[in-house]
């Protein structure tokens, strides 16, 4: 896990863990919108790629 700085991941984590609390942690994740904006229309399932098809078809076969 090199998080983009191609150092060890003992570096990062002697840099960067524990730069916040757990509870700010916490309320960072809580940032939502408010609402959902109007011109996002949600997706209940997408549809299965020819990848995916193929794969799955290679499967049942095996």
């Amino acid at each position: 896990m090199q998080l983009g700085h191609g150092v060890s991941p003992e570096l990062i984590h002697r840099h960067y863990k524990g730069m916040a609390t757990e509870a700010e942690a916490v309320e960072f994740w809580k940032i939502a919108p408010a609402a959902a904006p109007e011109n996002i229309l949600e997706m209940k399932t997408a549809a299965p790629s020819s990848k995916a098809k193929a794969q799955a078809q290679a499967r049942k076969k095996a």
